[in-house]
């Protein structure tokens, strides 16, 4: 049987599993923003108001699981989509200019997604090389 583990080391292992959780999760983020996007871009406003609130929260989790461009890119889109909605009457015209903000909130979280399968990989293949060559 193991040592304890500290209270330290508990809570850094909690939060490395919600990271890694959030990690995960991203590419159906990403899925979501995307068809969310789709059905907004033509002047639907019900849409555009649910995809400012997928920014919103891409925007703030990122930041606290440590994506700080996932976290850039959608505080980016969210303030141009306030821009938008408050000028009331939404058009296709309006949402537009706003698609390279979509695919860059998207590539965001693609990107931060395969960070995290690569580091993995990294660690499990970094374990089996701190061992000693046989000789």
């Amino acid at each position: 049987m193991g040592s304890p583990r500290k209270p330290s080391e508990t809570l850094a292992a909690q939060l490395n599993a919600l990271r890694a959780g959030y990690l995960a999760e991203l590419p159906a983020k990403a899925a979501t923003v995307e068809a969310t996007w789709l059905a907004a871009r033509h002047g639907n406003a019900a849409e555009a108001a649910q995809l400012r609130s997928l920014v919103h929260n891409l925007a703030g989790s990122g930041a606290v699981f440590g994506c700080r461009e996932v976290s850039i890119a959608a505080a980016a889109l969210e303030r141009e989509l306030d821009c938008v909605l408050e000028r009331g009457a939404l058009t296709a015209g309006e949402l537009a200019p706003l698609e390279p903000l979509v695919a860059a909130v998207v590539a965001a979280c693609h990107r931060a997604a395969n960070r995290r399968v690569t580091a993995e990989e990294t660690a499990s293949t970094s374990s089996d090389s701190s061992r000693p060559s046989p000789a």
